[in-house]
């Protein structure tokens, strides 16, 4: 029997990309993203409180909308770029180099990990958040006062959820493109 003759314009050497049977994604890449943005996130906290621009707290005012100031939101997309670009950008650094590979879908990927560091960054300094913040114990007097006064507090908790939600948007966005030159970084060199 003759052996099999390869298509016309392809060689011997040419064959299935035998990185396809693996998966795309890298995880050690992602987690070493995630854990360098969580810890960039927990740096620049109190760095911001040193700014000054969280120095009002709700427990000593009567106003609980003090506590959400223009500098403290500001900052608090300040330390989402920061630390998402870092995490995006270590992310896809480390992720394993993929041979044989359409420009476009390396790109792709180097996105997605970036943007994979950042959504577990983001879970776990959320989830470090609330185990703290249940920690902490809210004299009765605070609720008090607040849950009397519920349009200030609903227009402090709307600026703040949406501030919130900027700054995730902001650091999805950076990750994801630091993490493309990250890897474009890692290709050159």
């Amino acid at each position: 029997m003759k052996a099999p003759q390869p298509l016309a314009g392809l060689s011997d050497k040419d064959g299935p990309n035998l990185e396809s049977a693996g998966s795309g994604i890298h995880w050690g890449a992602i987690f070493g993203g995630a854990v360098a943005a969580a810890a960039i996130s927990l740096i620049l906290i109190p760095l911001g409180s040193a700014f000054g621009f969280s120095t009002s707290s709700v427990f000593n005012s009567d106003n609980p909308a003090a506590a959400f100031t223009v500098g403290w939101a500001i900052w608090l997309v300040v330390m989402q770029w920061v630390s998402s670009f870092f995490g995006g950008y270590i992310a896809g650094r480390l992720r394993v180099r993929w041979a044989d590979l359409h420009s476009d879908e390396v790109f792709f990927r180097d996105t997605a990990h970036g943007f994979l560091a950042w959504a577990v960054a983001t879970l776990f300094t959320l989830t470090l958040v609330a185990v703290a913040g249940s920690a902490v114990s809210v004299p009765r007097e605070a609720l008090n006062s607040a849950a009397a006064n519920p349009d200030t507090t609903h227009k402090a908790a709307v600026g703040f959820s949406t501030v919130l939600f900027v700054s995730l948007l902001v650091g999805a966005f950076i990750a994801s493109v630091s993490a493309a030159l990250g890897g474009r970084l890692r290709d050159k060199y």
